[in-house]
């Protein structure tokens, strides 16, 4: 390995544990008024934003692979009315591994052991075509289904439904 290589497998082996240690304290937070527990039972868990797809996260049978920009509007109103619902989060946070993919962030993420960029990710792994994109895949990695763009909290609630029904 070159010394640039190394100084980048070193960077983002800091960025990784520095993302953990985060992680681990927040998650040791506990929120304390009735406001703040609704928020906290009200959002979707998400994986991390330097995981893609690994072995590691497959505590469910399902992953929920979210594609999304920071310059998209729809992917905005997703986040912000779809993903806030509770119906939506109930059924994400007890069915599915929730992962959101940045395709324009900076940071590398880790999909089946190699790290990539997401802008890779999603053009060359899963020939994303729009935004937001949603890709449900199953313990190994294989995607067995997709929804392109913007979906209402009902009309998602009701596809996530049908595709648990169906697997």
């Amino acid at each position: 390995m070159t010394i640039r290589e190394q100084d980048m497998v070193r960077t983002v082996s800091l960025i990784l544990a520095c993302s953990a240690l985060v992680i681990l304290i927040s998650c040791n937070e506990k929120p304390t008024s009735p406001r703040q527990q609704n928020v906290a039972r009200d959002t979707v868990h998400w994986v991390g934003s330097e995981i893609a797809y690994d072995t590691s996260i497959t505590k469910k049978d399902f992953t929920m692979m979210l594609f999304s920009a920071t310059w998209c509007g729809w992917c905005k109103k997703l986040k912000r009315e779809t993903l806030t619902d509770t119906t939506v989060v109930r059924i994400l946070n007890d069915s599915f591994n929730c992962v959101c993919i940045e395709e324009d962030a900076d940071s590398l993420v880790r999909y089946k052991d190699t790290l990539v960029s997401p802008e890779y990710l999603a053009s060359d792994i899963f020939a994303v075509t729009g935004y937001p994109t949603i890709y449900f895949l199953d313990r190994a990695g294989v995607c067995m289904s997709s929804l392109i763009g913007y979906r209402p909290a009902g009309t998602l609630a009701g596809e996530l439904e049908s595709f648990l029904a169906n697997h």
